[in-house]
């Protein structure tokens, strides 16, 4: 309902949602923060005519979504979770985020849409991470400019350059990503390929 739609759009620019239990709207999830802000924002999504773009145009154009980050002793004391959105909260930058500020920095991103989906020729059966198609659709991923939510997707197959910065699997629908830090991440961008390629390309507009 709109209710649920209003609080998973929201989640994502601010990094939480009035229902801090994005993918748990029943009994058993958290009460909202903010009900009648969820009630306003609901009302007004119905009466726009259920557009996702004005819901976003309104949630960031908003005083909330453009506070800065800096913090004061008496409010930490009094909301150190920041649930009511006092201060802008800093987030991590998603796997996909990633991805496209490195061909950005490199100059290599291309922000057109392709031409048709890399996947479609694939046969509609389960791909074996081991087997050829595998293989073939993680080379294009890896060579692909485009930006991230362009790259081809399968079920049980996540891009190398996306799947070590806790992107959200195929197999499942996700209310909220996971965030962790693990050494693998650093040793990604240490020694993966794409990285490389990219930093040379970064050193090559400089010079």
């Amino acid at each position: 309902n709109a209710w649920v739609i209003v609080n998973r759009v929201r989640n994502y620019p601010f990094g939480r949602g009035i229902v801090s239990t994005v993918a748990n709207f029943g009994v058993t999830g958290n009460v909202p923060s903010h009900p009648d802000l969820l009630d306003h924002l609901a009302t007004t999504f119905i009466a726009d005519g259920w557009s996702v773009k004005k819901l976003v145009r309104r949630l960031v154009l908003t005083r909330a979504y453009q506070l800065s980050a800096r913090t004061s002793t008496e409010a930490v004391t009094i909301d150190p979770a920041n649930e009511l959105v006092w201060r802008h909260s800093p987030r991590r930058l998603t796997a996909e985020e990633i991805r496209d500020t490195i061909l950005a920095s490199s100059g290599s991103l291309n922000s057109q849409r392709p031409p048709g989906a890399f996947v479609k020729d694939f046969p509609m059966r389960e791909i074996r991470d081991n087997g050829p198609e595998a293989k073939s659709l993680h080379e294009a991923a890896n060579a692909s400019t485009y930006r991230s939510v362009y790259l081809p997707l399968l079920r049980g197959l996540t891009p190398k350059t996306l799947e070590v910065f806790d992107p959200v699997e195929q197999t499942l629908v996700t209310g909220n990503r996971d965030t962790t830090t693990v050494p693998s991440q650093a040793l990604f961008l240490l020694n993966s390929r794409f990285v490389h390629k990219q930093a040379l390309g970064l050193a090559e507009r400089l010079l």
